[in-house]
């Protein structure tokens, strides 16, 4: 059985590793190994090198507002959450 890919239009839930900022961190043994991070909105856009969402979609005019850019390297999964309009 293969896994549903998740296609422009749909809304979908990307985990994925960020960066992060720690102004209080000064020894090693506080670092974090990973920040995981969870994104849900509209796939706008989805290659090889980076995998965009909107926050919010405007269907009316299909402009799109806050729309988060994750490159590839970091996205740990795509979860289709609703197919949306074709």
């Amino acid at each position: 059985m293969s896994a549903i890919v998740p296609r422009i239009g749909d809304l979908v839930e990307v985990e994925w590793l960020d960066a992060f900022y720690d102004h209080d961190t000064s020894r090693t043994h506080d670092w974090l190994d990973e920040c995981r991070t969870f994104t849900r909105g509209e796939l706008v856009r989805n290659t090889e090198d980076i995998c965009s969402i909107a926050g919010e979609t405007f269907p009316a005019t299909g402009e799109y507002r806050a729309v988060t850019h994750i490159p590839r390297p970091m996205v740990v999964r795509v979860v289709l959450l609703r197919r949306g309009r074709a």
